[in-house]
């Protein structure tokens, strides 16, 4: 049995993502592209909408929240620990909406996942009041220190589909430097910002 995997053609990286992974071209109707894969293959397409949709759709969301924040680059190796948050969890919905024949990627996003966008969302707010208290980057380090075992596995799966981010070294060097910290005395304010995610 073959699985058609149909993505917006205006999601262009993405869409390449797809081609690239499968080793496949895409078939165009409309404003879609398709790709057939077979169902035996869900190793080979499972990841594909896993990534889509937790890197490339979540960034974006997240970017597009936390935009004006978002000014150095510690404040982008945030943004990137905050894509792999949950990601555990996030990935087995992700699994669970690719249960059909046809796996409409923007389509599971914008409603199978409203569940998840509402966590988000709660994220969102609470990054948001961390940033109106005008952190410091001393501050800053310190949130990225805590949350910085996800951030390493997440930037370069990342680096596909992002293009605002000016100097990737810039943020290596940042994930260098906070892999020093100790993180056992993190303020009460970052442990509240984040036992949202580690409940």
């Amino acid at each position: 049995m073959q699985i058609e995997l149909s993505i917006d053609t205006s999601f262009t990286k993405e869409t390449e993502y797809i081609r690239s992974s499968l080793a496949s071209e895409a078939g165009i109707m409309g404003s879609r592209a398709f790709f057939c894969v077979e169902k035996e293959a869900e190793a080979e397409y499972i990841p594909i909408v896993e990534e889509i949709i937790l890197t490339s759709f979540k960034y974006a969301y997240f970017y597009k929240e936390l935009q004006n924040k978002v000014a150095e680059a510690v404040d982008y190796a945030i943004l990137f620990a905050i894509i792999d948050f949950d990601s555990y969890r996030e990935r087995q919905k992700v699994d669970a909406a690719c249960n059909g024949r046809e796996i409409c990627i923007d389509g599971i996003y914008n409603f199978a996942m409203q569940e998840l966008r509402e966590e988000w969302d709660k994220l969102v707010e609470l990054l948001k009041e961390f940033y109106s208290n005008e952190p410091s980057y001393s501050d800053k380090s310190e949130l990225l220190a805590y949350m910085l075992q996800g951030f390493k596995s997440c930037y370069k799966r990342a680096r596909y589909f992002v293009s605002d981010v000016k100097d990737v070294q810039d943020i290596q060097k940042v994930v260098y430097y906070h892999d020093k910290i100790d993180v056992s005395e993190c303020s009460d304010e970052v442990r509240k910002l984040f036992s949202v995610i580690y409940r």
